[in-house]
């Protein structure tokens, strides 16, 4: 276990002598956390505005064990630049940036999430977020105002945040899932093979493709 101090500190997992999984504290202060390649890490951030930058596992010597990111209070970056992983955001306003097959949890606060390829799982909890993702993503707003645009990684679809002041969706190719949840939402599916769950209040949701499962719900 590593245990930072109270400061602003910057730790490299590959550059301490200890690549294997392990558990590194940030404590409190701006901390910037790099895990190794090998993978099984636990990453936190504590209080303040940290950046957590997960490698692994990636190359070909790696332990096959996704890192763990947890951002705790302040508003944190958490980046994972190889597939698989678990991020938390924790409080305040965080962004959090995956590739592939990895679990994003926003926590409270105004969160932004990105994934870069699919196969992601996210989960925008609290606070009004915006959610960008890819194909073949399944996805939880939660409460409060949400926005979400799904594109594919061949066709970016624009989206005008301000036009719509509630929960806004658009879904692009390959098979989504969304579950829109609480509040007023809009959702407009562009893709084939999405499924699309309106959640309580009155909600608007459209298809534009084939193959789509529509279930209003209550409201």
């Amino acid at each position: 276990m590593v245990t930072l101090t109270d400061g602003d500190d910057r730790f490299d997992q590959e550059d301490s002598g200890n690549i294997a999984p392990d558990t590194i504290n940030g404590i409190g202060g701006d901390d910037t956390l790099f895990t190794s390649t090998l993978g099984g890490s636990l990453a936190r951030g504590g209080p303040g505005n940290d950046v957590l930058v997960s490698r692994g596992p990636s190359g070909v010597n790696n332990s096959g064990q996704p890192d763990t990111l947890e951002g705790g209070a302040g508003s944190d970056s958490l980046e994972f630049q190889a597939a698989a992983g678990f991020g938390f955001g924790d409080d305040d306003n965080d962004t959090l940036v995956a590739v592939s097959r990895t679990s994003l949890y926003g926590g409270q606060g105004d969160d932004f999430l990105r994934g870069l390829i699919g196969d992601n799982w996210y989960s925008a909890n609290q606070g009004n977020d915006i959610l960008l993702i890819g194909t073949r993503d399944s996805l939880y707003g939660g409460r409060d105002n949400d926005t979400i645009s799904v594109f594919a990684p061949e066709v970016v679809e624009a989206l005008d945040f301000d036009a719509l002041p509630e929960f806004t969706g658009d879904t692009g190719q390959g098979q989504n899932f969304i579950s829109a949840n609480r509040q007023e939402d809009l959702v407009v599916a562009f893709g084939d093979r999405d499924t699309i769950y309106g959640g309580k209040d009155n909600d608007s949701l459209y298809s534009l493709g084939s193959q789509v499962r529509i279930s209003g719900d209550n409201g």
